[in-house]
């Protein structure tokens, strides 16, 4: 006899069909596994790849918010610090602009126009940053665009483009002195020298995504003359070959070493000497460093520096602010002339008010004079008596005048005067005027220069100055103390020149911006100082010997170093952040294998089925094996190995075809469902080994323990009948043995239902551990049903006879081997249960999403003003029929404007991990009653009083004691981006780390669902501004166009509810919404032509919602296309049941047709119980999926595909014929006498 090693080769080969067929199921679980992993390494390797080509050599960038001496990254180049780590330093401008080119021949509409261009502005050869860049330096008036910039503008090579650039703006925007307006500078008529690809440097950003940037490169020098910023960059790339780790990213901290010009601060020595005419000598009446910066006042952590540092050299702090008047009484002349027009008639005024108004009727104030708060301090002074000695202590309520202002107003000391002055901070690019008054004090004097003061060389005088002649009191501003006339004056706020007398242009010939008026520091802080942007203009520290600014400036920067402090410069690992960025917000091969489970499953079933076909099939053998004294555990041993060898085969070749399988799903992704990825940048990339072993073995081992389970689980079968060929499998075991089944199948339903009530708390990747886990119990337990009742229900058919019709000898036939009918449904099953629950979470547009609002735009560029109202749309320049359309009462739209903290892309259109969000700054109107709250969508509120509920904007008010600042986002941001939903949802704290050592801790108060802010965080706008005080206006819009919003929904519900008459009033009010779209689109382009120099891009709020909703949406068509795949394998499975059934009862077959039975009949029984299969198969899946799917039916999560029900009905119907006309087939092509001998 063979040897147990021949039997197993030998049968390897006389079964060769079915074993083939068992490996080919091995195949197709093991490819699925396989491909499953390698996509998700090849996602993970593209973007890895996407990053690195991005990149080229560049490493690491500084950038900062401010323009610094571009030779600073020579200086950083040349530190031997830095050579141990990099290559090179190149100093840039990095901008982000808008581009414009006009078509020839054509003006107005046939200008075409990209926003969000990041503009690169380079002096060097770019093969020393990367590969992909330009091949030619590009010369004056020359600029190279990258391929989707060109594509946008319909751009070839020699077209003129039009760049809008960005000014400087070195006074904050919000801050009256800010500019507002003119805030763009354009470089004209560049010519298209080059366009490159969008690969390599052509793709270079700062930010990780896959998104294909748009890209222009122009010489430096170009954008320095534009800017009026020369020998200046606001950025350094830093290349390495080699990426740099943690500690190299420290390093090159410590090796960047500004100088205060830098950081946009000068020193200089400010000494004012006098000579008596009859003395030889000269005396000094004032000397001393003035400390001063750039942007007016300095930041609060600078501040803090500088104030600490020159505490030992007896510094003073200054705060000089600009008065829009001084005048005489405690009230303003413009509050005395509203109280008079107030005034009801008969009633008289208060003697304050009548007091007021005699002494201010002739309106002698004193326009637009700067203010010094200080607290004077010798030998500085400045408020001192004619002796000399400072005057100190001023209180809260008293002012000092010097002796030009005390004159003008004819006060004296104890009288009462009365200071207007602007807000620190405008609301909206509105202004808003405060006044204050004041007791005079006392009045410093002040002596006339001898001839007018221009500003440049120290003022010269007849007679001796005071500490009071002091004009570097005042910071230097460009637009004011740069004028030669107070006519001449440039600000950015009204400005009325009629108040203008020649007495004011007398003083600023001789005095400039000398302060007129003197107040305690104290007061000044509290009236004109702001956390947000600072509290001092300027620090004087006396000079002594050995004092000099290069020691004051040591002395300062070394305080920044041990405050780890950088003002406006932030360091960008960009490489390091990449790679680990690149490793996506998702596990692709989780996500794959996860949603490819129930089709593993299914394949493994089928390999179950096959593998217990086989073994059936060789009853024979296996009696022979009997008869001759094998026992069972010989025979399972032999069989089993058998079978790992078919296994080992059919996972090698599953593992090669995986690579296939993998290959077809990255080609679906760059191609049919590209909208899952955004661009198609995936590829194939070399795979990994270690996927293939873990698919190898995984694939393996799923089907060899399959197969054993399987081969365990048939019953002891009886010799004769093993010799006679049959095994059947129904014929032994007791009533009470299936019983396990049942407890079992109450099991995992209990389960299910934990599973299905905890599922909506859960968040990512638990959430859809859940959801799958709830569906799976279900399935699990309706097979266990199935078969106990299969079972069961043939047992009792054993105990008497009875009479079958046609349908209940099918269903007995189908009960005959309870196992093999088992198998066949669970391959439908699997299939119809991922087809429908998947269908019942695609998410169609809803209002909801966009909270009502029609239209969304963002600017390149902040916008200061407010487009509610008629001042801010005048000042942006909307006036005239463009006004009335945009805030007309026809109209009657609203808007509401976001400020803007720019940040990584937290949507799902953006693959990378973000490092630090996007933020966004809510304005207070959504907090008011104008805007309904339920209009949004919200997933979840961490609400504790009503108000809150009915109005969840409100909890981005809160104050938190722990200093967690209150934020919204939308659920998926949450869960699958960030990865923050758990099971305490609402209320989950997390932290930010930002550049410059900022840690904001923040707490979710509640989860938008499906919403136009994905990718965002929202906070309320004044901790926006207490954390980002540096950010400007806004640059984020919502537009509300038409206040009666009408849907085709509501036009439904109102034909239900008022009959013929509410469809016609319906159909009326939708007409009016087809004419309402149609002025949102005239109100975009309105929007795009008037700011398009803020490079203004409006859309439909429908339309970014849909290209969001689209990548979920995608996702669910591809594993609807896996779902698919499982139909196909349960197909091929009903199939082979159904010709195996038939050719095992060919003989009864045959009998019954002996006996007078149509071959019709048997046809119809044939194909009733391959019906009888199907229907149970897909009634257990679609049970399954909507017990899963119930519970976010339910918290509007999910809805009921009805129209993808009917699709699979329809198609589960042709299936069910095609291989019903098989086993038909194969039952009547028999001859009824073979039949009958066989049998």
């Amino acid at each position: 006899m063979n040897s147990p090693s021949n039997l197993i080769f030998r049968s390897l080969w006389y079964h060769r069909r079915i074993h083939c067929a068992v490996a080919m199921a091995v195949v197709v679980a093991t490819a699925i596994l396989t491909g499953a992993l390698i996509v998700g390494d090849s996602m993970r390797e593209s973007l890895r790849h996407l990053l690195l080509d991005r990149l080229g050599h560049i490493d690491h960038a500084f950038v900062a918010e401010h323009f610094f001496r571009d030779h600073l990254a020579l200086e950083l180049a040349e530190d031997t610090a830095f050579t141990a780590h990099f290559e090179s330093a190149q100093p840039a401008i990095f901008l982000r602009a808008t581009a414009e080119r006009t078509r020839p021949g054509e003006r107005g509409t046939g200008e075409l126009r990209a926003n969000k261009v990041l503009i690169w502005g380079l002096d060097v050869n770019y093969s020393q940053l990367g590969q992909g860049g330009p091949q030619a330096f590009p010369g004056l008036n020359e600029v190279v665009l990258n391929e989707p910039l060109a594509r946008e503008l319909d751009a070839k090579l020699g077209d003129p483009i039009v760049l809008r650039l960005p000014r400087q703006n070195l006074i904050p925007g919000d801050s009256p002195f800010g500019r507002k307006t003119e805030i763009v500078r354009s470089l004209a008529r560049l010519k298209v020298v080059e366009i490159i690809p969008a690969e390599g440097l052509g793709r270079f950003g700062l930010r990780p995504t896959q998104h294909v940037p748009r890209i222009a490169f122009v010489a430096r020098s170009i954008l320095q003359n534009a800017l009026e910023q020369p020998g200046r960059a606001n950025a350094i790339l830093i290349t390495s070959r080699q990426p740099a780790d943690a500690t190299a990213t420290k390093v090159l901290r410590g090796a960047l070493q500004p100088v205060l010009e830098d950081y946009g601060m000068s020193i200089e020595r400010e000494r004012l000497t006098f000579q008596e005419s009859s003395q030889a000598s000269t005396d000094v009446i004032f000397d001393y460093y003035n400390v001063f910066t750039n942007r007016m006042m300095f930041l609060p952590a600078v501040d803090t520096a500088i104030e600490n540092v020159l505490a030992a050299e007896h510094s003073q702090a200054v705060l000089t602010y600009l008065a829009n008047s001084i005048g005489r009484g405690p009230l303003p002349y413009r509050v005395l002339e509203k109280v008079a027009l107030l005034q009801p008639p008969g009633q008289s005024l208060s003697s304050l008010v009548l007091s007021a108004l005699s002494a201010e009727l002739s309106r002698q104030d004193i326009p637009y004079s700067t203010i010094t708060a200080i607290d004077s301090v010798p030998p500085l002074g400045p408020v001192s008596t004619t002796g000399g000695e400072a005057i100190e202590n001023l209180l809260e309520d008293e002012i000092v005048l010097n002796r030009w202002a005390a004159d003008v107003l004819r006060v004296g000391p104890g009288e009462m005067v009365n200071v207007t002055y602007f807000a620190p901070e405008s609301t909206h690019g509105a202004n808003v005027e405060h006044w204050a008054a004041f007791r005079v004090r006392t009045i410093v004097e002040i002596a006339q220069p001898s001839e007018p003061y221009d500003g440049e060389q120290p003022p010269a005088y007849d007679q001796r100055p005071t500490l009071a002649n002091d004009p570097w009191l005042t910071p230097e501003v460009k637009g004011f103390t740069d004028k030669k006339s107070v006519e001449d004056w440039d600000p950015p706020f009204p400005f009325e020149r009629q108040r203008i007398r020649d007495a004011d242009e007398l003083y600023w010939d001789y005095y400039r911006a000398t302060p007129k008026a003197f107040v305690s520091l104290s007061t000044g802080q509290d009236l004109w100082g702001t956390v947000r942007f600072g509290r001092t203009t300027s620090y004087r520290v006396p000079h002594r010997s050995g004092l000099s600014v290069e020691k004051i400036e040591g002395k300062i920067l070394n305080q920044f170093v041990r405050d780890q402090l950088q003002p406006g410069f932030r360091l960008l690992p960009l490489r390091r952040q990449g790679i680990e960025a690149s490793r996506g917000t998702t596990s692709f091969s989780g996500l794959f294998l996860g949603f490819s489970f129930f089709l593993i499953a299914a394949a493994l079933m089928l390999v179950a089925l096959l593998f217990r076909l086989g073994i059936q099939q060789r009853a024979g053998e296996v009696g022979v094996l009997v008869a001759v004294g094998w026992t069972r555990s010989q025979i399972i041993k032999v069989y089993a190995l058998e079978g790992l060898l078919v296994a080992a085969i059919g996972s090698l070749v599953g593992v090669v075809a995986g690579i296939g399988y993998a290959a077809l799903m990255l080609l679906g992704l760059s191609t049919w469902w590209v909208d899952a990825i955004v661009t198609p940048f995936v590829e194939l990339h070399n795979v990994s080994l270690t996927s293939l072993c873990l698919g190898l073995f995984s694939g393996m081992v799923a089907a060899f323990f399959t197969m054993l389970l399987t081969f365990r689980r048939l019953q002891q079968p009886v010799v004769r009948n093993l010799l006679a060929g049959v095994w059947e499998e129904f014929v032994t075991g007791s009533a009470r043995a299936g019983n396990w089944r049942v407890c079992w199948a109450m099991g995992l339903l209990a389960l299910a239902l934990g599973l299905a009530a905890l599922g909506t708390q859960l968040g990512g990747e638990a959430q859809a551990g859940a959801f799958f886990g709830c569906g799976g119990s279900v399935l699990v337990a309706s097979l266990l049903l199935t078969s106990w009742w299969l079972r069961r229900g043939v047992k009792g058919c054993d105990k008497k006879p009875v009479h079958l019709s046609l349908v209940g000898l099918a269903r007995r036939n189908t009960a005959r081997n309870p196992s093999r009918s088992v198998l066949t449904i669970g391959l439908i099953s699997s299939a119809a249960f991922l087809i429908v629950a998947i269908s019942c979470f695609r998410v169609e547009f809803s209002q909801q999403g966009a909270g009502g609002f029609d239209l969304i735009a963002e600017s390149d560029q902040p916008i200061y003003h407010d487009l509610n109202t008629k001042q801010g749309r005048d000042a942006l320049g909307i006036i005239g029929q463009d006004a009335a359309f945009l805030g007309g009462q026809r109209t009657g739209n609203q808007v509401a404007a976001f400020r803007v903290r720019g940040g990584d892309d937290a949507s799902c259109l953006n693959l990378f991990r973000p490092n630090q969000p996007r933020v966004l700054g809510a304005p207070v109107r959504l907090f008011e009653d104008s805007v309904e709250p339920h209009d949004f969508l919200w997933a979840e509120t961490f609400s504790p009083t009503e108000a809150e509920r009915l109005n969840p904007w409100l909890l981005l008010k809160k104050r938190f004691d722990d200093g967690a600042v209150p934020v919204i986002l939308d659920k998926n941001t949450a869960m699958y981006s960030m990865h923050l939903f758990s099971i305490q949802g609402a209320g989950t704290t997390f932290e930010i780390d930002y550049d410059g050592g900022l840690s904001v801790r923040y707490r979710i108060v509640a989860l938008l669902a499906n919403s136009i802010f994905q990718g965002s965080m929202l906070i309320s706008e004044e901790h926006f501004e207490d954390l980002f005080p540096h950010v400007g206006g806004y640059q984020l819009f919502l537009i509300q166009t038409r206040p009666d919003r009408l849907t085709v929904g509501s036009v439904n519900e109102i034909g239900i509810e008022h009959g013929l008459s509410g469809i016609t009033h319906a159909s009326q009010k939708l007409s009016g919404q087809e004419r309402s779209l149609d002025e949102a689109r005239q109100l975009s382009a309105m929007l795009e032509n008037r700011l398009s120099d803020q490079g203004m891009d409006v859309q439909s709020t429908q339309d970014v919602l849909n290209g969001l909703l689209a990548v979920q949406n995608t996702y669910l068509e591809t594993f609807q296309s896996l779902g698919a795949l499982g139909l196909l394998l349960g197909t091929l499975g009903l199939a082979t049941v159904q010709v195996r059934s038939v050719t095992e009862r060919r003989g009864e077959l045959a009998l019954m047709r002996a006996m007078g039975l149509r071959p019709a009949r048997l046809a119809w029984m044939v194909l009733l119980e391959n019906g009888w299969l199907l229907l149970t198969g897909l009634g257990i899946g679609i049970f399954s999926a909507m017990v899963a799917v119930f519970p976010h039916w339910v918290s509007g999560g999910a809805s009921v595909p009805a129209a993808s029900l009917c699709r699979l009905l329809l198609t589960v119907l042709v299936v069910g014929i095609v291989s019903g006309g098989i086993a038909v087939r194969a039952a009547l092509r028999t001859g009824m006498v073979p039949a009958l001998r066989a049998g």
